[in-house]
C-alpha cells in the first residue's frame, strides 16, 4: 500500500473526529446562534410535536391563532421530536445531533456514487476530508435546521438515478428513486429541485442517445418511467405547498406567507442573476474562498478540465462537469435566497466539493501525483479550518447569558407565565426565538403589520380567548415605553425591564398570607426612578435564590416600596449569579419590576417570595 493510500484515509478519519468533537461539544447550545430566526422556527415546530404529538398541519405558533403556518413537510422535526420523547434527550441537543447525523450520513450515498462511477478509490477519502472540514458544513451541519436532511435525501436519489442510468430499471429501483426525490422535495424543494432537473435532463438525453434511430425511443415503458420520475416528486411537492397555503390563509397574518406572496422572494429577480454581489460575495467569498481553498481549488479544477479533455478522459470529465452544474445552478434558480442567507449554500457546496475531489482523485493515479494531491488535500483542509475559525467558530462557541436579549426574554417569559398562557411580542419581527425559549404560544407581531396597536386593543382576535397574560416590546421597532406602561396601567398589570426590553405581565396577588421572616440569599442590586407620562416608577432589580428548596423553580417574587402593596416581579436569568453560586442555567435567579409609586428612592424595598400557589411566603432580609 502506497503512502497516499494510507494518508488519505488517515486524514479523513482525523477530519471526521474533529466534526464529532464540535458536534458533541456544542450540542446543547440553544438555537440562538447564526440565523436564529430560521433555527428557532424549525425548533418550535419540533417542540410542539414533542409536546402535542404529530399533526399534518403542524404548529409554528408565532403569528397568532390558528397556529398552523407550515412550510416544509416536517420530516426532520418529527425525527427530532421522537428522539426527544423516547430517548429523553433535551430538544436543543436532539435537534443538533439529528442534523449532524444526516450530515455524516451523506458520505454513504457519496461512497456508492464514487464506486458506481469507478473513480479512483482514494476519491472517497478525499471527498470525506474536504466535505467534513468544509466550514459551511462544519457549522450548519450541526445547526437546528433541515438542510442536511434535504441534502441526504437528494444524494440518495442520485444513487438510484445512477442505477437507472446504468440499466437497472426494476420497479424497486425506480420506486426508491421516486421515494427519495419526493422526500427531498418535501423536506426542502430548493435543495432538491435543481438537482432533480439536471438529472431529469441527463436521463432524457441518455435515453435518446442509447436508442437506435429505428427504435421507438418513446416506448411505453420508457415514457412511463420518465413521466413517473419527472412528475411524481414535483406533483407531491406541489400538493404539499397547496395544502400549506390553505392553512396559512386561515391565519390573518400567516396569509401573507403563502407561496404566491413569497414567490418573488424565493425566485428573486432577473437583475439579481447579474448582480456582482452574487458572484463576488456569494460564489467567491462564501463558497470558493470559504470552502474550496480559493484560488488553489479553482486553479486545480480548471487545470483538471483541460487535462481530462485532452487526455480523452471524457467520462470523468462529464462527472465533474455535471457536479459543477449541480453546484452552480441553485445560485441562478434561487438568487435572492442565496444572496440573503449564508446557510443556503449548504444545499449545493457539496457538489462543488465533489467535483474538486474527482479532480484530486484524477491526478492521484501516479505515485508522484498522489503525493502532490495529498499535499493539496491537506492544504485545502487547513484552509477550511482557518476560514472556519474566523467566520464560524465564535458563533459556535458562543455561550448565551442573561445579557443576550432573546435568551433573557425567553426565560423570563417561561418562568413568569403559567404554562398554557400566551403573549404578544413587538420588536422581534416574526421570529420564533422568544416563543421557542419561552415554550409558549405567541403573536410575535411582524414588522410589516399595518397597525401595531390592534393586537393590544383586541388580543382575543389573535390569541386563544382568556390566555393572554404578557406583552413584551423591544426597541427600536417595538412599541414605545409609554405605550406599554399605559397598557399595563389600564389592565392593572405589572411592568419590568428585561434585557433592554419592556415587559408587562398579568399580576399574581399576595393575599391573606402571613410571611415568615428569613435571611435570604440574594440582593437588591438596582433602584432607580423612571417617570413616564407623569407617573413615577421605581425600577427595582436584584437576585434571589431559595437554597432551602432548590427544586422549587417556580417560586414567585413580590416587591414592595411602601411596605404595604406588594407587586409580583418578573423573574429574569442572572448568569453572573448562577456562575457564582454554581447553579445550572435552568435556575432563574434574577427579578425585575417597575412599581408605580409616589415614594422616593430613599425608601428601602422589601422582598417576599412565595410558592406557586401563594400559600406560604417568606419575607427576606439580606446581608
Amino acid at each position: 500500500m502506497t503512502f497516499a493510500n494510507r494518508y488519505q484515509p488517515a486524514l479523513a478519519f482525523v477530519v471526521f473526529a474533529v466534526t464529532v468533537f464540535f458536534a458533541l461539544r456544542y450540542a446543547a447550545q440553544p438555537p440562538l446562534d447564526m440565523y436564529s430566526f430560521r433555527q428557532a422556527q424549525t425548533a418550535i415546530s419540533a417542540y410542539w410535536f414533542s409536546k402535542d404529538g404529530f399533526q399534518l398541519g403542524y404548529q409554528t405558533p408565532v403569528l397568532g391563532a390558528p397556529w398552523s403556518i407550515p412550510f416544509e413537510f416536517p420530516i426532520y422535526q418529527i425525527l427530532v421530536a421522537l428522539v426527544t420523547k423516547y430517548l429523553a434527550v433535551p430538544l436543543d441537543v436532539s435537534g443538533r445531533i439529528v442534523s449532524y447525523l444526516f450530515l455524516v450520513a451523506c458520505v454513504i450515498p457519496a461512497k456508492y456514487i464514487i464506486d458506481a462511477l469507478k473513480l479512483n478509490r482514494t476519491t472517497f477519502f478525499i471527498f470525506s476530508s474536504l466535505f467534513l472540514s468544509s466550514p459551511i458544513y462544519l457549522y450548519w451541519g450541526r445547526s437546528f435546521m433541515i438542510e442536511t436532511a434535504a441534502l441526504f435525501f437528494t444524494l440518495c436519489y442520485i444513487v438510484y438515478f445512477l442505477k437507472i442510468s446504468k440499466g437497472d430499471r426494476t420497479l424497486r429501483t425506480i420506486g426508491y428513486a421516486i421515494l427519495f426525490a419526493t422526500l427531498g422535495m418535501l423536506q426542502k424543494s430548493t435543495t432538491t429541485l435543481p438537482i432533480f432537473l439536471i438529472t431529469a435532463c441527463i436521463f432524457l438525453v441518455q435515453t435518446v442517445l442509447q436508442r437506435k434511430i429505428r427504435e421507438d425511443i418513446f416506448s411505453r415503458r420508457n415514457f412511463c418511467l420518465f413521466f413517473a420520475l419527472l412528475t411524481f416528486p414535483i406533483a407531491v411537492g406541489f400538493a404539499w405547498v397547496s395544502y400549506t397555503d390553505q392553512l396559512k390563509a386561515l391565519n390573518e397574518i400567516g396569509n401573507r406567507l403563502t407561496s404566491a406572496n413569497l414567490s418573488a422572494w424565493n425566485w428573486g429577480t432577473l437583475a439579481q442573476r447579474f448582480d456582482p454581489k452574487l458572484y463576488s460575495e456569494v460564489i467567491w467569498n462564501r463558497v470558493l474562498l470559504g470552502n474550496l481553498g480559493g484560488i488553489l481549488g479553482l486553479s486545480l479544477l480548471a487545470f483538471f478540465v483541460v487535462h481530462a479533455f485532452n487526455s480523452k478522459r471524457k467520462t470523468v470529465l462529464l462527472v465533474a462537469l455535471s457536479s459543477i452544474a449541480m453546484g452552480l445552478l441553485p445560485f441562478f434558480m434561487f438568487s435572492n435566497l442565496h444572496i440573503v442567507h449564508t446557510y443556503y449554500q449548504s444545499a449545493n457546496v457539496l457538489f462543488l466539493i465533489f467535483a474538486l475531489s474527482v479532480a484530486v482523485g484524477h491526478f492521484s493515479f501516479s505515485a508522484r501525483g498522489s503525493l502532490i494531491m495529498c499535499a493539496f488535500t491537506t492544504a485545502v483542509v487547513i484552509s477550511n479550518y482557518v476560514m472556519f475559525s474566523a467566520a464560524y467558530y465564535p458563533a459556535m462557541a458562543q455561550r448565551f447569558t442573561s445579557s443576550d436579549r432573546d435568551y433573557a426574554i425567553g426565560l423570563a417569559l417561561r418562568t413568569t407565565m403559567p404554562e398554557g398562557n400566551q403573549f404578544i411580542a413587538y420588536g422581534n419581527d416574526w421570529s420564533s426565538t422568544f416563543a421557542y425559549m419561552a415554550q409558549r404560544k405567541s403573536l410575535t407581531a411582524p414588522n410589516w403589520l399595518p397597525d401595531m396597536t390592534v393586537p393590544l386593543s383586541n388580543p382575543d382576535r389573535y390569541l386563544d380567548a382568556g390566555r393572554f397574560t404578557a406583552v413584551v416590546s423591544c426597541p427600536p421597532q417595538g412599541l414605545t415605553k409609554q405605550a406599554i406602561l399605559t397598557f399595563a396601567q389600564q389592565r392593572d398589570w405589572n411592568a419590568a425591564e428585561v434585557a433592554g426590553c419592556l415587559m408587562a405581565v398579568a399580576p399574581v396577588q399576595l393575599k391573606n398570607v402571613v410571611p415568615t421572616t428569613q435571611r435570604c440569599e440574594g440582593n437588591i442590586d438596582e433602584k432607580t426612578e423612571v417617570t413616564e407620562n407623569g407617573i413615577r416608577y421605581i425600577n427595582i432589580k436584584g437576585w434571589l435564590y431559595n437554597r432551602a428548596a432548590p427544586d422549587n423553580k417556580d417560586y414567585i417574587v413580590f416587591v414592595s416600596v411602601d411596605g404595604s402593596r406588594y407587586v409580583s416581579a418578573v423573574r429574569v436569568p442572572r448568569t453572573d449569579v448562577n456562575d457564582a453560586l454554581k447553579l445550572s442555567e435552568s435556575d432563574v435567579t434574577g427579578y425585575s419590576v417597575l412599581i408605580p409609586t409616589s415614594v422616593g428612592l430613599d425608601a428601602t424595598p422589601s422582598i417576599i417570595f412565595a410558592d406557586p400557589e401563594v400559600k406560604n411566603a417568606v419575607s427576606c432580609t439580606f446581608g
